[in-house]
């Protein structure tokens, strides 16, 4: 029954049972609590006091108190509960968010390098990050050989490209904001308009979608998919003698239709011209920039007003497509730059 805590119990020696496997003489305080007794069933069986069933002759064992326990020596007692693997001290130090710095933060979450702004050049930063994301320019880049400079002279194409596969390199190398300062440099060398400033002396504001089509006409000129370079960066050869555009590889078509006007020398006619992105391969497009780039528009022309006249049809490889849509037209207009 329950003991006093002014009675002195003596120690007992018991058999514990689990399974298959059997514990015998296990020292037993009836003195203390059963908890006490559980955590040392803890040690020896690796079951923890909150996953173990303690029984003897059909009695639940408690934690506070044996209850109608009359615990003897040498008596069994039947133990359930499966074991769980002790925890490892951790190998690294935990860390918590609040007591990172901001480059420990940017490598636990992952996120992508940022780049510093010059002074207005965020047309630049923005137009870099963009074409960062595509893994295959990524791949093309880290392939291209060559410095900045051909023979310590700026050459637009070359130097365009190489001043990108440096930025880009740099920003993986880093997980804190990257300073884009040799793409500046270039990019004033070849394009002086970005160097121009205000009164004030700072750079002036610049239009990222037109860096973005000068850029793109460089690098078709230098990366190729000859040897085409994969997302993750490995190397194969092309297969064959022309490569698909980006638009060949889509399994449906998208249409524009434009509208104009031809005036002749006895009067009006009127023609309707309707554009799609072609579905097979018009031309030899050894660019990758044309590959992921670029798109092939077909465009199909005929009078309306001499439906006897045989359609025509031209083709045109693009970087970009432009709706104009004014108040006076009912149909937008399509252009390029």
């Amino acid at each position: 029954g329950n003991h006093s805590r002014n009675e002195v119990m003596p120690m007992y020696k018991v058999k514990v049972k689990w399974g298959k496997v059997k514990f015998d003489d296990v020292d037993l305080d009836s003195d203390e609590p059963p908890s006490l007794f559980k955590n040392v069933l803890f040690s020896l069986s690796g079951v923890s006091p909150d996953r173990m069933k303690l029984m003897i002759k059909g009695q639940t064992v408690k934690d506070d108190d044996w209850g109608k326990v009359k615990v003897q020596s040498g008596m069994t007692f039947m133990m359930m509960g499966s074991a769980e693997a002790l925890p490892e001290t951790p190998t690294e130090k935990t860390m918590f968010l609040e007591d990172m710095t901001d480059a420990e933060l940017a490598t636990a979450l992952e996120m992508p390098c940022g780049l510093k702004n010059l002074g207005n050049t965020c047309y630049m930063n923005a137009t870099l990050q963009c074409l960062k994301s595509v893994p295959e320019l990524r791949g093309a880049l880290d392939h291209f050989q060559g410095g900045i400079t051909l023979h310590d002279t700026i050459v637009p194409s070359h130097s365009v490209t190489a001043a990108m596969r440096e930025t880009f390199q740099g920003m993986d190398r880093t997980p804190e904001g990257f300073l884009p300062l040799i793409m500046l440099q270039v990019l004033h060398a070849v394009f002086p308009r970005y160097a121009e400033k205000s009164e004030d002396g700072v750079w002036k504001q610049q239009d990222a979608n037109e860096l973005w089509t000068q850029v793109i006409k460089l690098l078709s000129d230098k990366l190729t998919v000859q040897s085409d370079v994969s997302a993750s960066g490995s190397t194969s050869t092309a297969t064959g003698s022309t490569s698909q555009s980006l638009m060949d590889q889509l399994p449906g078509q998208s249409d524009a239709s434009a509208s104009g006007s031809a005036t002749g020398g006895t009067g009006q006619s009127h023609a309707s011209a309707s554009s799609s992105a072609s579905t097979a391969t018009v031309s030899a497009r050894q660019s990758l920039v044309d590959q992921y780039f670029g798109v092939v528009m077909r465009s199909t022309w005929k009078c309306v007003e001499a439906q006897d006249e045989p359609e025509t049809e031209t083709f045109e490889n693009l970087f970009q497509v432009c709706c104009y849509i004014s108040q006076g037209r009912q149909t937008p207009c399509v252009g390029k730059y």
